[in-house]
């Protein structure tokens, strides 16, 4: 599933996996025991035990689903006209390099808003049934998954300017201190056409787009990083073979290669912009994975001679 929502970003869920994903992805999303990203949680700690330092940024986001009235468990947004505003909300915090690389997620949480007014007994409730208590659980996110960093950074907005966060319990290698990876998961990866019609079913589906949403961005800033790596480093084999074909030459690195990709969606680079945005990569990503496509299929014998 994740391989195919890879290679063709844009298009929606059913029609990226096929029939036989979609009814897969179906019973599978359905149950809720199931955690799409314990094992991608546990790569992103192996990627951040390797760094000295470590940023953790997180922020919120609404994921709007204007016309799924009849979906179980949606919240409403509030600012909607008539039946409501239906939609969730989406908390996730990553972890980053100093020099801005992704490495991962390390936390996330997916709730359904409640846009009823502030509640006059609202600052009565305890902290964990508040919508701030976000922020908490993101320290904790980190605690248990970068133990084993040296020194991690937090960084919020002010949203989280509250006593609570302040003084929350953390590992003595985190300081309190992403709005790219929300454009590759909302426009990128469409998260707001899904059409599964219940929150559990969302959740699971929202959890696996949000790791491919940071593997596409983690290419663009692994490009900028390290331009000189080698396509091996980052590549299937077939990939590699259709950029070496494409461009005529061989070793190409990174940054070259980057650069063919989202040339085939009509990018020139300039002084000004010698790399091309998240856009343009999804959008060279799926025409690159079709000529991968096609490749593979070229060098298949799709019949036999008597």
């Amino acid at each position: 599933m994740a391989d195919r929502l890879l290679a063709h970003p844009e298009l929606s869920f059913s029609s990226a996996v096929g029939s036989n994903l979609r009814k897969a992805a179906w019973r599978i999303f359905s149950k809720q025991e199931v955690d799409v990203s314990c094992g991608h949680y546990r790569q992103t700690a192996k990627r951040c035990a390797c760094h000295q330092v470590v940023l953790v940024s997180q922020d919120t986001t609404d994921i709007s689903y204007p016309t799924h009235h009849a979906s179980q468990g949606l919240g409403d947004l509030g600012g909607g006209k008539g039946q409501g505003n239906p939609g969730l909300c989406l908390h996730t915090a990553m972890a980053l390099t100093e020099q801005g690389l992704p490495l991962g997620l390390v936390g996330q949480k997916l709730w359904a808003p409640q846009a009823t007014g502030r509640d006059k007994r609202h600052r009565h409730y305890r902290l964990e049934e508040k919508e701030s208590y976000r922020w908490v659980e993101a320290l904790a996110w980190t605690s248990q998954h970068l133990s084993r960093v040296e020194q991690v950074v937090v960084v919020s907005d002010r949203e989280s300017d509250f006593y609570e966060y302040m003084i929350a319990p953390g590992r003595s290698n985190i300081d309190l201190l992403f709005e790219r990876w929300h454009l590759v998961l909302k426009q990128g990866m469409i998260v707001e056409k899904l059409q599964f019609d219940t929150f559990t079913r969302l959740a699971h589906a929202i959890a696996l787009l949000s790791i491919i949403a940071w593997q596409l961005l983690w290419l663009k800033q692994l490009a900028a990083h390290s331009p000189d790596l080698a396509l091996q480093e980052v590549f299937e084999p077939v990939q590699v073979a259709v950029l070496e074909k494409h461009s005529g030459k061989n070793q190409l690195n990174l940054r070259q290669a980057l650069v063919l990709i989202a040339a085939l969606a009509g990018f020139t680079p300039t002084k000004k912009q010698p790399l091309p945005g998240e856009k343009t990569i999804w959008r060279g990503w799926a025409i690159f994975s079709t000529l991968c496509d096609g490749y593979q299929l070229a060098f298949q014998q799709s019949y036999e001679t008597a």
